[in-house]
Order: structure tokens, then sequence, then C-alpha cells
């Protein structure tokens, strides 16, 4: 049994970019895979060296690539690997492997983007947070000994945010469990799980735009690799399915399914692309105009994630800020209002 199926996560980003950059000098050289990946793995450390050795194994056997990285569901993302088979089966592993490079170095930067952005909103929140732990019992506290001490009556909001704080121990630790688990989940989504935006990388969904960032990505990975094999003269319908696959977005592969090849929209591609791909159903030249909406696909991916990283903070903030905001004017402007009305 393989032990990579056991007990392993998958791939960091940094670790997958890295594999499949070693990949793509090995096809794009048209070097023996056996044989570089050999020379390669006495030069590498940890566990890329452990997966590119059994990876050689496998080959040996005589499996190919995609066979080999099957046998290592825990490690290697099953976008990956699907993307890997469809290369391999369509004859363009090279420029496969270099477009997912491409799309991997994207991801990475979007989530330093992200995480640049976030971090000034976390320390809001914990500041926030210290602020109602050390001072929201003593204000509480005050305010009742000060009725008390007037024979007024004391509120019973007051009292009930008396008996919260009294009963601290009870509920301090919630919050830092919930930052704890938002790290992990943080952490978590740096492995290859971004690919999809599944496992710890489900709560980046909630990002606003961060979906439709990461679908304008694999348009252009699709578009691009769609140009290069109709340069090469590929039938159109057999470079769709290539393309589709290789880009891993869903409605790609579902649409390049279909009888029409993606040329009808339903949604699967935009306006533009679709009449591409309808002009390049009847043999029209249209590898450079692909490559031109390729890049228009990625620019636009950029833009948007410029517009994140600079949204993202002020809504963070509004969100964070504005909620810690609101419950302290609940808890001491409401009181203190209270309390003048009962004195006046």
């Amino acid at each position: 049994m393989n032990p990579f199926r056991i007990g392993k996560s998958e791939f960091s980003l940094e670790e997958l970019l890295e594999f499949n950059d070693l990949l793509v000098s090995v096809v794009k050289g048209q070097a023996p895979m056996e044989e570089t990946l050999q020379i390669t793995s006495k030069g590498s450390r940890g566990r890329l060296r452990r997966v590119t050795n059994s990876l050689i194994e496998s080959l040996q056997k005589g499996h190919s690539l995609a066979d080999a990285l099957d046998e290592q569901p825990a490690v290697f993302h099953r976008t990956y690997r699907e993307t890997v088979r469809a290369g391999e089966e369509g004859g363009f592993l090279g420029a496969v492997l270099e477009s997912f490079s491409s799309y991997i170095w994207q991801l990475l930067a979007l989530r330093r983007k992200l995480g640049q952005a976030i971090l000034y909103p976390m320390l809001v929140l914990v500041v926030a947070y210290l602020l109602l732990v050390f001072t929201g019992g003593r204000m509480i506290n005050g305010f009742i000994v000060f009725y008390e001490s007037g024979d007024l009556a004391v509120p019973a909001s007051l009292e009930t945010l008396n008996s919260i704080f009294t009963k601290y121990t009870l509920w301090i630790w919630i919050f830092p469990l919930l930052l704890g688990a938002a790290w992990i989940s943080w952490m978590r989504s740096n492995d290859s799980r971004m690919l999809s935006l599944s496992g710890g990388a489900a709560l980046l969904r909630l990002i606003p735009g961060l979906s439709s960032v990461l679908r304008l990505h694999r348009l252009a990975n699709f578009t691009e690799l769609m140009a290069s094999m109709m340069e090469q003269q590929v039938p159109f319908g057999h470079a769709v399915q290539v393309a589709a696959r290789a880009s891993g977005d869903q409605l790609l592969i579902e649409g390049s399914q279909s009888s029409d090849t993606l040329s009808h929209n339903q949604g699967k591609v935009p306006p533009f692309l679709e009449w591409l791909m309808e002009l390049g159903s009847s043999d029209s030249k249209v590898g450079r105009p692909m490559h031109y909406a390729a890049q228009m696909y990625r620019r636009r991916a950029e833009t948007a994630t410029e517009w994140i990283k600079i949204l993202a903070p002020f809504a963070f903030l509004i969100i964070i800020g504005g909620g810690a905001t609101r419950f302290y004017a609940l808890m001491v402007f409401r009181p203190l209002v209270t309390l003048l009305q009962d004195l006046f």
C-alpha cells in the first residue's frame, strides 16, 4: 500500500508549484521522465523527495504519469490529477502544465493579498474583545453601584449584563476558539484544495467576488490553451475537451461534453468567448484573437483582485468595527441614558 494514501495532507500551493514546475521542465525539455525525476529526487528534500521517489516506482511499473498521481490522492488534489490526465490524453501535457503553473502563481498572489487585507480588521477585532473583557464588567458594575447607592431601581438590562460578565468564565473562551478555528481554516487554505475552494479554503467563498476572480483565471487558462492548440491545427472538438478538462472549471467541462461544444452560451462562457468559439467551430483562424481574449480575462481577474484587496479591509472594518461600536454603545451609552432619565 502506498504510504501517501494515509495520514498525509495534500501538497501546499508552494509544494504543488515546485512539483509542477519540475514536470514542466521535464516535459518541455523532452527529457526522459524517469531518469530526470531520479536525478531531481537526489536534490530534493522532505516530502517532495518521497513523493518523487514514489512516482518513479509507479512509472517504472509502466504506469502513465496520471495513473501514478492517482495512486496518491491524499497528496495530489483531484483537480490537478484530472488536469494532468487531460494533458496526457490530449498530447499537450507541457502546455497544460505550464498553464497550471501560471494559475497557481495567481492563487498564491491572491491569497497573499487577501491575507494583507484581513490583518488590520483582525487586529481591530482583538482590541475590541480585550476592551470588552477588561473594561465591560467594571463599567456595568459601576453603574449598578451608583444605582444602589442612590436607592434607584436597577434596570433589568443592567442586571442581565452584570450576570453575563459575572459568569465570564463560561464565555470568555468562545471568541479565542472561534478566532483559532478561523486561523486554522486560513492556514489550511494554503493547500491545493484552494484550487476548488474546498476543505479549509471553503470559507473564502464568503469573500464577495472571489469566486468570480478564480473563474476569470480559469477562463484565461482555457482560452490560452485553446489558442495554442488551434494554432497547431488540433481538431476543434478535441481541443475544447482537452482545454476544458485542463482548466478545472466544472461549467466548461460539462459544456465540452455536449454536441455544441460550448458554441452556445447557456451561461457556460462569456459572450465574447462564445463568439470566438462559434468562429473556431467553423474553421476560422481565431488563434490570435483567443490569445488576446486570454490576456483580457487575466487582466480582468487581476483588476478584480486589486478591488478585493482595496475593498476587503473596508468591508471587514464595517462589519467588525461597526459591530463592536454598536455593542459598546448598547453596553455604555444605553445604561448612561437610562441613568440620566431616572435622575431627571
